[in-house]
């Protein structure tokens, strides 16, 4: 190998003042020390730069011509690198070359690990920027979806004429309150709202009219009753309200105020102006209700008593209260 190429020249009397530059792969101290033991006047690693070794060369035939008249020194001197010596001649230009050989690829390494440095903040950057994409995205569809989902939640339990809650949602939710009422024994009423005469209001002033009634009904009874209170549309002209924690005497003042507020709202109808009145049942939680099948019984019950009595009014349903 190069090695041994180097010490079989420096050997041969005639051919041991020939200047020689290793030029090989390995890069590492020791194999420049170890080049340098050999005999190797200087040492250039790969890839190389062709004016680089062109100028070694001819630093070596300079420095050559200089060892052959005497003007250079070939005392011997120690370098011990990874625990192992190595001697070498000691002329100026060999020091140079180990010295330029063993820290160029340290400089060089720092250089490569820079640039890995710089490349993985890059990418990390990069990354970084598509996770949060990809999570502003992901949040963003969650957003969506939930939104949709709560959009359809609304659909499946809300009237679409009057925007209460459906026949369905009602019953649901109103069957839980009554086991809890029951469970508690606390209090919780009851009333059955409808529109007087409303088939003839369909007929004389037409659907749409109608429909502007059940929603202004809605609208008012909504405005008057406290947020823990539930309302829906439950038939055609016929609304429930759910009270919980209301007696059957304070539920009756609720329901004459709803009569009383829409009995005083009037609706454009051409050609003439059209005014409302509503009918109100009411119902309370009793010792003999089992069931809110029962509570709905008897607050129907004071619906038709109220009807039967003129409409226009509030009837309780009156029996023993639990």
């Amino acid at each position: 190998d190069g090695f041994e190429m180097c010490h079989e020249i420096k050997a041969d009397e005639e051919l041991k003042h020939t200047p020689i530059v290793l030029l090989t792969t390995q890069s590492k101290p020791q194999d420049v020390l170890r080049g340098l033991h050999a005999g190797a006047d200087s040492y250039v690693t790969k890839p190389y730069d062709k004016e680089v070794l062109l100028s070694t060369i001819e630093a070596m035939l300079v420095i050559n011509k200089m060892r052959l008249t005497g003007k250079d020194s070939d005392e011997e001197s120690q370098f011990v690198v990874g625990g192992v010596t190595y001697r070498v001649n000691a002329n100026r230009q060999q020091i140079l070359n180990f010295l330029i050989s063993a820290y160029k690829d340290a400089f060089l390494q720092n250089q490569r690990l820079d640039k890995a440095r710089k490349e993985l903040v890059l990418f990390n950057q990069k990354l970084e920027n598509m996770v949060a994409k990809r999570t502003s995205a992901l949040e963003e569809e969650i957003k969506k979806r939930r939104a949709a989902q709560e959009k359809y939640r609304r659909l499946a339990i809300t009237d679409g004429l009057t925007q209460l809650y459906n026949y369905r949602y009602f019953m649901d939710y109103s069957r839980r309150e009554f086991e809890r009422v029951k469970r508690y024994k606390r209090p919780l009423t009851l009333i059955f709202v409808d529109i007087d005469h409303f088939k003839k209001i369909n007929d004389t002033f037409g659907h749409e009219v109608g429909d502007q009634a059940l929603r202004m009904v809605a609208q008012m009874s909504r405005k008057n009753l406290r947020s823990i209170d539930i309302i829906a549309r439950i038939g055609g002209e016929e609304f429930a309200i759910l009270l919980p924690e209301t007696s059957l005497e304070q539920a009756y003042l609720v329901a004459e105020r709803l009569r009383y507020v829409i009995a005083g709202t009037i609706i454009q109808a051409e050609p003439r102006e059209l005014s409302l009145t509503i009918s109100l049942g009411v119902a309370t939680v009793t010792v003999d209700t089992e069931n809110f099948n029962e509570l709905m019984r008897k607050a129907d019950e004071a619906l038709y008593a109220a009807k039967k009595n003129g409409r226009n009014r509030v009837e309780p349903h009156l029996r023993k209260r639990a």
